[in-house]
């Protein structure tokens, strides 16, 4: 019987989703969170000369970086008339002084850097742009001021991403707004390395607002990552009903209730062994969806819950009229995973039921 390799399934599947991703620089697709002002250089970093004209190896950039990041125009403006080369000078991670204005949300010493000639499109080592970084930072005032400026939105960074994926990280549904102004419905769509579009890390970051608002603007359900999950598993991963309820209710939603992940799992699978209870009355309400659906090895959901000790699941299911002695590729029934977990609630439900 092969249920400890189910347990670890389980255990490793749900781990994912609270494990500190790297947004930014570069984590799989498994283990997606953010934290903006990790990825964000505030410190001043060492220089690096070899993007710099002769001018410039007499100029402490150590400064001028430092100037950038506080908003001390004077200063920049009188190294800068001395050597205009400056304005293109990376440091060790490839930002320039514009750079280091945004990160410092010094939208006066932005303007003026962008009206001396900055190329505001330059991209750091990690690929971003000015425009991207000051996405990530949440930064509004920023955004609005470089996008009137030319700032092209449709630049990826290195991991595949645009500012509209950066956007829904911040809880301030305005600033999605503002990209989606200027956003065609490819870039709404655009998939970034991981498969993930802007509407997956809507729904991945619980934003029901940023979801509803791109799913207004064209943003395609059906399109799914490299994990093959849709934005509904997602949703459902996320634990919010309403998020959930959201996209069912979109003319898609009912289209993609059964699609499944690598791993076979429907968003109902996930539901069950994440144990909402609610969610999965939700995902019911939708007539097409099967609440019997079969993972790789022929798990049901309520299998998952079972497994998982979620009773309330278990109960639900339950009343929902399915089979409650599905028997999987192994032939354990739902009821042999409660007992072999140890699910006291689930084993006298699921035996209460097979009687």
């Amino acid at each position: 019987m092969e249920l400890p390799r189910m347990q670890m399934e389980y255990d490793q599947d749900w781990g994912r989703s609270s494990e500190v991703s790297r947004w930014v620089t570069g984590q799989t697709a498994t283990q997606k969170t953010i934290d903006p002002n990790h990825f964000i250089w505030i410190e001043v970093r060492e220089l690096r000369e070899n993007n710099c004209g002769d001018a410039a190896e007499d100029i402490d950039l150590t400064v001028v970086y430092q100037a950038a990041a506080n908003g001390d125009v004077n200063t920049l403006t009188a190294v800068i008339r001395e050597d205009p080369s400056i304005l293109e000078c990376c440091d060790s991670e490839g930002c320039t002084p514009l750079m280091h204005a945004v990160s410092g949300r010094q939208v006066d010493t932005v303007k003026l850097l962008l009206k001396m000639g900055a190329n505001i499109n330059t991209q750091d080592a990690c690929g971003r742009t000015s425009l991207s970084l000051a996405t990530y930072l949440g930064w509004l005032e920023g955004c609005v001021s470089l996008l009137r400026n030319g700032a092209k939105q449709n630049i990826p960074d290195k991991n595949g991403r645009l500012p509209l994926h950066a956007a829904t990280a911040e809880p301030d549904v305005r600033l999605l707004n503002v990209l989606l102004q200027k956003s065609n419905l490819s870039e709404i769509n655009h998939q970034d390395n991981e498969g993930m579009t802007s509407l997956h890390w809507a729904a991945f970051h619980n934003r029901p607002q940023h979801t509803q608002t791109l799913l207004h603007r064209g943003a395609d359900l059906t399109l799914v990552d490299r994990d093959f999950k849709t934005a509904l598993h997602w949703a459902v991963q996320s634990g919010n009903r309403i998020l959930c309820s959201i996209i069912l209710d979109h003319y898609q939603g009912p289209s993609i209730i059964n699609y499944d992940d690598e791993n076979g799992k429907t968003c109902m699978h996930i539901a069950a062994a994440a144990g909402y209870s609610d969610i999965i009355s939700e995902l019911a309400k939708i007539p097409e969806c099967n609440l019997q659906a079969l993972d790789v090895d022929d798990r049901t959901p309520l299998h998952w819950a079972a497994a998982a000790g979620k009773a309330d699941c278990v109960q639900t299911l339950l009343e929902l009229g399915i089979d409650s002695s599905p028997r999987d590729i192994n032939e354990n029934t739902p009821l042999t995973y409660a007992m072999y977990c140890g699910h006291t609630a689930c084993i006298k439900l699921l035996s209460q039921e097979s009687r």
